[in-house]
């Protein structure tokens, strides 16, 4: 099973793990942040206790492949969340938030975009709820906005990021084999330059 920070029974050990790396960076004027992320329906029973389904806003399942023991493999057919199973979730990521700190990050950035689970929930295209969680903007936005509620109020607003990824319906720019994630000035390419958005 994967090391993770979320993970109850190795959270202890990770954070302290962690706690080495950040204390070396601290020690070298810098500061560090974890992002936080819950794959959700872009998972294996294989990773998963006692080879669990993945959970998600829906229970379609994802198209493509997950990284497993040994390769890869498609991505295993998820289960909806329970209407009363969803903040047992935002308390997970609340927990790793807290465990974050612990570990000595100066901060944590929710990963709310690219598949992750809380982009499950706000993709329309996904997230086919009829409860609290689903049906319209307002409902599709209710467990981010959960968990950075619960995040921001266990670490504090200041030591909270989020990350998003707008669909505009602009494709994304040609990646830059040279400068994709590559830490430089250019960073991350694969933006959309919003003066080429369609409208």
């Amino acid at each position: 099973m994967p090391t993770s920070l979320f993970d109850p029974f190795q959270a202890r050990d990770i954070a302290l793990g962690w706690r080495r790396i950040s204390d070396a960076v601290h020690a070298e004027g810098g500061r560090i942040v974890v992002q936080l992320w819950h794959v959700g329906r872009v998972s294996h029973t294989s990773l998963l206790p006692s080879g669990q389904a993945p959970v998600s806003s829906t229970a379609q399942p994802a198209k493509g492949k997950t990284c497993i023991a040994g390769g890869s493999a498609p991505c295993s057919a998820p289960r909806a969340l329970a209407t009363d199973e969803v903040p047992g979730v935002v308390a997970e990521y609340e927990q790793a938030a807290l465990n974050a700190i612990e570990a000595g990050f100066d901060g944590v950035e929710v990963h709310g975009a690219n598949g992750c689970l809380i982009d499950q929930f706000l993709r329309d295209s996904i997230n086919d709820r009829v409860d609290a969680y689903g049906g319209g903007v307002k409902n599709c936005v209710r467990f981010l906005l959960e968990v950075m509620q619960a995040v921001a109020g266990a670490i504090g607003g200041g030591r909270t990021g989020l990350r998003l990824r707008l669909r505009l319906g602009a494709a994304l720019n040609a990646p830059d084999n040279t400068t994709f994630y590559g830490g430089d000035a250019h960073g991350y390419t694969g933006y959309p330059r919003l003066a080429t958005a369609q409208a």
